[in-house]
């Protein structure tokens, strides 16, 4: 499984992702050029941002995105498809830990 296809599983799953998620769940270090490029624009899809600003611990003002995959809007219904075969196509049939057998056996679960 590559790092789009995971992406994609993720945001099927209803999962919502920052770019601190991207970067420990899937090891992807820009995960705004990473949604536009490789799920907006290849399969069509539109996600949602939100905007969340606050403080760090030591008080200085951050803000970043959360994005989420809105699976009821009926212009994504198209590119979600397109999206559910790319996730089948790239998923390892063979995994080799139990922690990618779960993955695999959820993914199919979701794709069907």
């Amino acid at each position: 499984m590559n790092s789009i296809s995971a992406i994609g599983l993720a945001l099927l799953r209803g999962e919502i992702l920052t770019i601190k998620t991207a970067f420990e769940d899937f090891g992807v270090s820009n995960l705004p050029r990473e949604a536009s490029r490789s799920i907006e624009q290849k399969f069509g899809i539109r996600l949602s941002k939100i905007r969340v600003s606050g403080k760090t611990r030591y008080g200085i003002p951050v803000s970043f995105n959360q994005y989420r995959l809105n699976k009821s809007d009926p212009q994504n219904q198209k590119g979600i498809e397109l999206l559910k075969k790319y996730i089948s196509d790239h998923l390892d049939p063979n995994p080799k830990t139990t922690k990618e057998e779960k993955i695999y056996k959820q993914a199919k679960l979701l794709l069907q």
